[in-house]
Protein backbone atom coordinates (compact mmCIF):
# COMPACT_ATOMS: atom_id res chain seq x y z
CA UNK A 1 0.00 0.00 0.00
CA UNK A 2 2.83 2.38 0.87
CA UNK A 3 4.46 1.64 -2.47
CA UNK A 4 1.18 2.33 -4.26
CA UNK A 5 0.74 5.64 -2.43
CA UNK A 6 4.33 6.60 -3.20
CA UNK A 7 3.83 5.75 -6.85
CA UNK A 8 0.59 7.77 -7.01
CA UNK A 9 2.31 10.71 -5.34
CA UNK A 10 5.19 10.52 -7.81
CA UNK A 11 2.77 10.31 -10.74
CA UNK A 12 0.84 13.34 -9.46
CA UNK A 13 4.04 15.34 -9.14
CA UNK A 14 5.13 14.43 -12.66
CA UNK A 15 1.69 15.31 -14.01
CA UNK A 16 1.78 18.68 -12.26
CA UNK A 17 5.24 19.45 -13.59
CA UNK A 18 4.17 18.50 -17.12
CA UNK A 19 1.02 20.62 -16.89
CA UNK A 20 3.04 23.59 -15.67
CA UNK A 21 5.55 23.19 -18.49
CA UNK A 22 2.82 22.99 -21.10
CA UNK A 23 1.07 26.04 -19.69
CA UNK A 24 4.29 28.07 -19.81
CA UNK A 25 5.26 26.94 -23.31
CA UNK A 26 4.44 29.68 -25.85
CA UNK A 27 2.11 28.89 -28.70
CA UNK A 28 3.62 28.03 -32.03
CA UNK A 29 5.15 31.12 -33.54
CA UNK A 30 3.58 32.58 -36.64
CA UNK A 31 5.21 31.75 -39.99
CA UNK A 32 8.07 34.09 -40.98
CA UNK A 33 6.11 35.54 -43.89
CA UNK A 34 3.27 36.49 -41.53
CA UNK A 35 5.65 38.19 -39.12
CA UNK A 36 7.36 39.98 -42.02
CA UNK A 37 4.02 41.23 -43.37
CA UNK A 38 3.10 42.51 -39.92
CA UNK A 39 6.44 44.28 -39.64
CA UNK A 40 5.93 46.05 -42.98
CA UNK A 41 2.39 47.03 -42.05
CA UNK A 42 3.61 48.50 -38.77
CA UNK A 43 6.43 50.43 -40.43
CA UNK A 44 4.70 51.72 -43.55
CA UNK A 45 0.99 51.59 -42.78
CA UNK A 46 0.96 54.78 -40.67
CA UNK A 47 2.32 56.83 -43.58
CA UNK A 48 -1.00 56.54 -45.40
CA UNK A 49 -2.56 54.80 -48.38
CA UNK A 50 -2.45 57.38 -51.14
CA UNK A 51 0.53 58.79 -53.01
CA UNK A 52 -0.07 62.28 -51.64
CA UNK A 53 -0.39 61.03 -48.07
CA UNK A 54 2.88 59.13 -48.26
CA UNK A 55 4.84 61.89 -49.99
CA UNK A 56 3.41 64.30 -47.44
CA UNK A 57 5.79 62.83 -44.85
CA UNK A 58 8.88 63.88 -46.79
CA UNK A 59 9.93 66.50 -44.26
CA UNK A 60 9.64 64.19 -41.27
CA UNK A 61 10.75 60.81 -42.63
CA UNK A 62 13.87 59.53 -44.35
CA UNK A 63 13.73 59.07 -48.15
CA UNK A 64 14.20 55.31 -47.71
CA UNK A 65 11.08 55.14 -45.56
CA UNK A 66 9.02 57.18 -48.02
CA UNK A 67 10.11 55.01 -50.95
CA UNK A 68 9.55 51.87 -48.90
CA UNK A 69 5.98 52.97 -48.11
CA UNK A 70 5.27 53.64 -51.79
CA UNK A 71 6.61 50.24 -52.81
CA UNK A 72 4.62 48.61 -49.99
CA UNK A 73 1.38 50.07 -51.33
CA UNK A 74 2.26 49.40 -54.97
CA UNK A 75 2.85 45.71 -54.20
CA UNK A 76 -0.73 45.46 -52.96
CA UNK A 77 -2.11 46.37 -56.40
CA UNK A 78 -3.12 43.75 -58.99
CA UNK A 79 -0.40 43.37 -61.64
CA UNK A 80 -2.76 44.36 -64.43
CA UNK A 81 -3.36 47.75 -62.78
CA UNK A 82 0.29 48.73 -62.44
CA UNK A 83 1.52 51.74 -64.39
CA UNK A 84 4.89 51.77 -66.15
CA UNK A 85 6.40 53.88 -63.37
CA UNK A 86 5.06 51.53 -60.69
CA UNK A 87 6.48 48.51 -62.51
CA UNK A 88 9.91 50.15 -62.65
CA UNK A 89 9.86 50.97 -58.97
CA UNK A 90 8.97 47.36 -58.19
CA UNK A 91 11.64 46.03 -60.55
CA UNK A 92 14.33 48.04 -58.77
CA UNK A 93 12.93 47.18 -55.33
CA UNK A 94 13.06 43.47 -56.19
CA UNK A 95 16.62 43.80 -57.48
CA UNK A 96 17.71 45.50 -54.27
CA UNK A 97 15.99 42.90 -52.09
CA UNK A 98 17.70 40.04 -53.90
CA UNK A 99 21.18 41.56 -54.23
CA UNK A 100 21.23 42.77 -50.63
CA UNK A 101 20.23 39.28 -49.53
CA UNK A 102 22.39 37.10 -51.74
CA UNK A 103 24.18 39.14 -54.38
CA UNK A 104 23.70 39.23 -58.13
CA UNK A 105 24.00 35.45 -58.24
CA UNK A 106 20.76 35.20 -56.27
CA UNK A 107 19.10 37.95 -58.26
CA UNK A 108 19.67 36.36 -61.64
CA UNK A 109 18.92 32.87 -60.30
CA UNK A 110 15.47 33.91 -59.09
CA UNK A 111 12.31 35.19 -60.76
CA UNK A 112 13.14 38.79 -59.86
CA UNK A 113 15.89 38.64 -62.47
CA UNK A 114 13.23 38.31 -65.19
CA UNK A 115 12.75 42.06 -64.88
CA UNK A 116 16.42 43.04 -65.23
CA UNK A 117 15.74 45.17 -68.34
CA UNK A 118 13.07 47.15 -66.51
CA UNK A 119 15.33 47.61 -63.50
CA UNK A 120 18.10 48.89 -65.77
CA UNK A 121 15.69 51.31 -67.42
CA UNK A 122 14.54 52.50 -64.01
CA UNK A 123 18.10 53.23 -62.88
CA UNK A 124 18.73 55.19 -66.05
CA UNK A 125 15.55 57.24 -65.70
CA UNK A 126 16.33 57.96 -62.06
CA UNK A 127 19.75 59.27 -63.00
CA UNK A 128 21.48 56.65 -60.81
CA UNK A 129 24.51 56.46 -63.09
CA UNK A 130 26.79 54.42 -60.81
CA UNK A 131 24.12 51.82 -60.07
CA UNK A 132 23.37 51.64 -63.78
CA UNK A 133 27.02 50.84 -64.45
CA UNK A 134 27.08 48.15 -61.76
CA UNK A 135 24.05 46.39 -63.22
CA UNK A 136 25.45 46.69 -66.75
CA UNK A 137 28.70 45.08 -65.59
CA UNK A 138 26.79 42.29 -63.86
CA UNK A 139 25.01 41.61 -67.14
CA UNK A 140 28.27 41.13 -69.07
CA UNK A 141 28.58 37.54 -67.84
CA UNK A 142 25.72 36.59 -70.16
CA UNK A 143 26.13 36.22 -73.92
CA UNK A 144 25.61 39.64 -75.46
CA UNK A 145 24.94 41.00 -71.95
CA UNK A 146 21.36 39.83 -72.42
CA UNK A 147 20.25 37.05 -70.09
CA UNK A 148 17.09 35.18 -70.93
CA UNK A 149 13.94 36.65 -69.42
CA UNK A 150 12.82 33.06 -68.80
CA UNK A 151 14.00 31.76 -65.42
CA UNK A 152 14.72 28.15 -66.45
CA UNK A 153 16.80 29.16 -69.45
CA UNK A 154 18.70 31.74 -67.41
CA UNK A 155 19.49 29.25 -64.66
CA UNK A 156 20.92 26.82 -67.22
CA UNK A 157 23.15 29.56 -68.62
CA UNK A 158 24.34 30.47 -65.13
CA UNK A 159 25.40 26.87 -64.50
CA UNK A 160 27.55 26.96 -67.63
CA UNK A 161 29.25 30.27 -66.79
CA UNK A 162 29.34 29.85 -63.00
CA UNK A 163 33.09 30.28 -62.50
CA UNK A 164 33.41 33.44 -64.55
CA UNK A 165 30.11 34.81 -63.27
CA UNK A 166 31.02 34.37 -59.61
CA UNK A 167 34.23 36.37 -60.04
CA UNK A 168 32.51 39.27 -61.77
CA UNK A 169 29.42 39.22 -59.58
CA UNK A 170 31.51 39.24 -56.42
CA UNK A 171 33.08 42.52 -57.48
CA UNK A 172 29.70 43.89 -58.58
CA UNK A 173 28.17 42.98 -55.22
CA UNK A 174 30.78 45.02 -53.37
CA UNK A 175 30.29 47.99 -55.67
CA UNK A 176 26.52 47.73 -55.42
CA UNK A 177 26.53 47.78 -51.61
CA UNK A 178 28.65 50.93 -51.73
CA UNK A 179 26.58 52.76 -54.34
CA UNK A 180 23.16 51.65 -53.11
CA UNK A 181 23.37 53.93 -50.08
CA UNK A 182 22.25 56.86 -52.21
CA UNK A 183 19.47 55.01 -54.02
CA UNK A 184 16.59 56.31 -51.89
CA UNK A 185 17.21 59.92 -52.92
CA UNK A 186 17.14 58.98 -56.62
CA UNK A 187 14.00 56.89 -56.17
CA UNK A 188 12.18 59.58 -54.19
CA UNK A 189 12.96 62.25 -56.78
CA UNK A 190 11.73 59.86 -59.48
CA UNK A 191 8.49 59.16 -57.59
CA UNK A 192 7.86 62.88 -57.10
CA UNK A 193 8.52 63.61 -60.76
CA UNK A 194 6.05 60.94 -61.89
CA UNK A 195 3.67 61.08 -58.94
CA UNK A 196 0.68 61.34 -61.30
CA UNK A 197 1.53 57.82 -62.54
CA UNK A 198 1.64 56.33 -59.06
CA UNK A 199 -2.01 55.59 -58.46
CA UNK A 200 -2.69 54.53 -54.88
CA UNK A 201 -4.50 52.83 -53.30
Amino acid sequence: MRELRAWLLWFACVAEIAATALASTPKDEEPPEVRYAAMLAAEYGPLGKTTDQILGHEKTREPATIVGALVYRIRAKPAERLSAVEKRLLAVADLRDEVNNGGFQQYFSNAAGNQYAMALQAYREMGAAQLTKVLQRALTVFPGSKPSAALDARQKTIEKIRKRADAIWGSCDDEFYLRDEGFAEFALAYAKKYRAQINLP
